[in-house]
């Protein structure tokens, strides 16, 4: 697929395209028990026996397009060809790619896999991975209404699949016998369009770079606070509930305060540590978006933006408790403003609570939400997500 190389089509690409069609057409979907799974199967097939039958597919392929219809797709056997290792098997080794990988595209593979750095890549398993779900799975779809009752080899043949898929437009494998075989029989010059406005290349029906894929999953990382504050919204549970007539501006202080704790760096209680479980390595403790990362990643599982972002939010549900009980004297003489304030983090629904009672309103009116100081609200709100964050870890 290079000059060197078979024919003049264009490189790394054509599967790039085949993931992308397929990705999108449910026809290449395995129904199972309770759950939809992509056809992907890894290949297990000596190197002559696919060379052999790529070729003769790329051969049965010509035929195809040229006495049965020109101007049909030619996406679902382009799928089949490439794909289905059961019978054809051009898959390309995970191993072979990642030992010819630079690091850096290496780690950048593995931050999109969600693959541990000190981890080798084509033993990692990717099936809790947000990425990973979202492409072996229809588009829309809840990674977390999958069923994990997958076989072990699907997982492995999947997870090679795609992460194969990921590293072609980074790798020059052009003389790798599996690569030169799907080659060989698809690179076919097409001259039956003619003067027509249509490419005169097979290929080049699927020519997008695959580097799309990661350039996509890279810009999902949150790179400042401002990339989540615009999914984050404030609700009430009761507004009819408002005997002191202040709820209103009691919903403008708890959001100025959490956008205030968003935007602050690093960590509110001591400015040298550092949360090591949910950054990189590279990260310092005064990581102007460590909060935000933290709060994106407890409030909805992921420390990634969403891939689609039409309907996407993060609520913050406020429900009052106008308690004429609170505040009062304690036993002591001392100030007692009632039940503590409970965050409840349900990131499934990608929501988290509180109720504005007294204590929470002690919270927000003894103190001013200025730049560059940490506020007892947003030091009590990091502890709330901390705690979040080990209770999932642990659990």
């Amino acid at each position: 697929l290079s000059e060197q190389g078979v024919g003049r089509g264009p490189r790394n690409e054509v599967v790039a395209r085949a993931v992308k069609i397929l990705v999108s057409d449910g026809r290449f979907w395995t129904e199972r028990e309770g759950y939809l799974t992509l056809c992907l199967h890894p290949s297990r097939s000596p190197i002559p026996y696919r060379f052999c039958i790529s070729k003769a597919t790329g051969l049965i392929f010509l035929l195809h397009f040229l006495f049965i219809g020109a101007p049909l797709p030619v996406s679902p056997f382009l799928f089949y060809t490439l794909f289905d290792g059961r019978v054809i098997a051009s898959k390309f080794d995970v191993e072979f790619l990642a030992n010819f990988m630079s690091h850096h595209s290496l780690s950048l593979i593995k931050r999109i896999a969600g693959v541990p750095l000190d981890q080798p890549l084509y033993s990692s398993t990717s099936e809790y991975c947000e990425e990973y779900q979202y492409l072996v799975n229809i588009p829309g779809v809840d990674p977390s209404m999958i069923s994990p009752c997958r076989s072990e080899a699907e997982h492995a043949g999947i997870s090679d699949c795609v992460v194969s898929f990921a590293q072609l437009g980074t790798v020059d494998i052009e003389h790798y016998p599996d690569y030169l075989a799907t080659g060989d029989g698809f690179n076919v010059v097409v001259e039956a369009f003619g003067g027509q406005d249509r490419p005169h290349h097979v290929l080049e029906w699927f020519a997008t770079p695959c580097q799309e894929l990661i350039k996509a999953a890279f810009d999902r990382q949150v790179k400042a606070a401002s990339d989540i504050l615009r999914f984050l919204f404030f609700e009430e549970t009761n507004p009819a509930d408002n005997p002191w007539g202040d709820n209103h501006e009691m919903i403008e202080l708890i959001s100025r305060f959490v956008i205030h704790y968003l935007l602050e760096p690093g960590h509110p209680h001591d400015p040298d540590k550092v949360i090591g479980a949910l950054i990189d390595a590279d990260s310092t403790a005064a990581d102007s978006i460590l909060r935000a990362r933290l709060f994106l990643s407890v409030t909805t599982g992921s420390t990634l933006l969403p891939i689609t972002p039409a309907g996407f939010k993060i609520k913050c549900l406020i429900t009052h408790d106008h308690s004429e009980e609170y505040p009062t004297l304690d036993a002591q003489g001392n100030d007692d403003f009632g039940p503590d304030v409970v965050i409840d983090f349900r990131s499934c629904f990608k929501t988290f609570s509180l109720t504005n009672n007294a204590r929470l309103r002690h919270l927000l009116v003894s103190d001013d939400a200025e730049k560059g100081k940490d506020t007892t609200f947003g030091r009590f709100f990091h502890g709330q997500l901390l705690a979040a964050c080990n209770s999932y870890t642990s659990s």
